[in-house]
C-alpha cells in the first residue's frame, strides 16, 4: 500500500513537460482523500530575503502518526541547515 502510494506520488511529479505549479496541483489533488488515517502532512519552506511565498517540499504519509514524523524530519534538517524555516502542514 504504501509502496504504491510512493510510487504513485514519484509518477505524479515526473511529468516533464509540466511546469512546477501544474505538478504540485496534480499532487494537491491526489491527496485531498487522506493517505493515512492520521492525516497526511506537507512540509512548508518558507521564503528568504527574496520572497515571502511558501513552498511544499515534502509530503508525509503513512506513518502511525504523520504530524509527529514530519515535525521530527523538520528537527533533524534544521540542525544541518539553521537559516531554513520549515513548518509542518495539515495536507487534508
Amino acid at each position: 500500500m504504501i509502496r504504491t502510494a510512493i510510487f504513485t506520488a514519484v509518477l505524479l511529479l515526473s511529468g516533464c513537460d509540466e511546469s512546477y505549479d501544474e505538478r504540485m496541483e496534480r499532487l494537491e489533488n491526489a491527496v485531498k482523500t487522506p493517505i493515512s488515517s492520521s492525516g497526511d502532512y506537507w512540509i512548508i519552506k518558507g521564503g528568504d530575503f527574496l520572497t515571502d511565498q511558501n513552498f511544499k517540499v515534502g509530503l508525509i504519509f503513512g506513518y502511525g502518526d504523520n504530524e509527529l514524523i514530519c515535525r521530527e524530519m523538520i528537527e533533524v534538517y534544521q540542525k544541518a541547515y539553521r537559516s531554513e524555516k520549515l513548518s509542518c502542514m495539515l495536507a487534508n
